[in-house]
């Protein structure tokens, strides 16, 4: 009988330690360019707790789950889910006593990873860890939610293993509107709530950028709880022979028109 106890205790706690949101069915589809679910003593934690992520600790709500891409011809779309609140307009997650601010999505499109050139801002509140001082490109704690080319990052975070955090300086490349920008959340799997991001540009807007570049992603929260980063080569596809086709006749049709006039 105490075998069959202890068998059913082990059991239990082996599934606290990992339980996962899986992706949502707004991802299906996408290529997935990081995986970081779970919460459990095995995701970066050196104590067994089953609120574990990594390298810290909070559970569901701290934790960065998927990153995820999908091409379009030059269209790029990039989607964040976390079991972070980064949909709210307050921009934080309260626990504990104190405000934990959700972090600018990093991209880069050099295949350099130490230096992220770009950010996609959601257009909510980002504070650092230790001051509460506001981290933003602009004049208060929030910019408008888009695209930016980033000079500048904060990292006042609690686990600077985490960082980049968040966009202390940049410039607006492309503002977020009802088409390029999408939000929401729903329960994954075991019932465990999830939120995401969306957002959606067209690669001309990325400067010296070639047919074949490596792209990453990183993102974390103002504690650096947990991150989650992800890299990958993408190749824009050349236009079809009916695309270069129907290009030339143009011009030829153009040209005609201006040796008439």
């Amino acid at each position: 009988m105490k075998q069959i106890i202890k068998l059913i205790i082990a059991s239990s706690i082996a599934l606290v330690s990992s339980v996962s949101a899986a992706p949502l069915n707004v991802f299906s589809g996408w290529n997935m360019l990081a995986n970081e679910d779970g919460v459990g003593s095995s995701y970066g934690c050196s104590l067994s707790r089953s609120d574990c992520v990594g390298p810290g600790y909070g559970g569901q709500k701290f934790d960065a789950e998927y990153l995820f891409y999908k091409l379009e011809g030059s269209k790029l779309s990039v989607g964040l889910q976390t079991g972070f609140d980064v949909v709210s307009d307050n921009g934080y997650v309260y626990s504990d006593g104190r405000r934990y601010y959700n972090g600018d999505l990093a991209l880069s499109f050099d295949g350099n990873t130490n230096n992220y050139e770009y950010a996609v801002d959601f257009g909510n509140a980002t504070r650092g860890y230790n001051n509460n001082a506001a981290i933003s490109a602009g004049a208060s704690d929030v910019d408008a939610a888009g695209l930016y080319s980033v000079t500048q990052w904060n990292n006042d975070i609690y686990y600077g293993q985490s960082a980049p955090y968040g966009m202390d300086a940049g410039s607006l490349v492309l503002a977020a509107n009802s088409s390029n920008f999408s939000q929401g959340s729903a329960l994954g799997l075991d019932n465990l709530l999830s939120y995401y991001s969306i957002f959606s540009f067209d690669l001309s807007n990325i400067a010296n950028l070639g047919q074949t570049f490596g792209f990453a992603a990183h993102w974390t929260m103002s504690c650096g709880n947990d991150e989650i980063e992800g890299a990958t080569t993408v190749s824009v596809p050349e236009p079809g022979p009916l695309l270069l086709l129907g290009l030339g006749l143009i011009g030829l049709v153009t040209v005609r028109r201006r040796m008439k006039k």
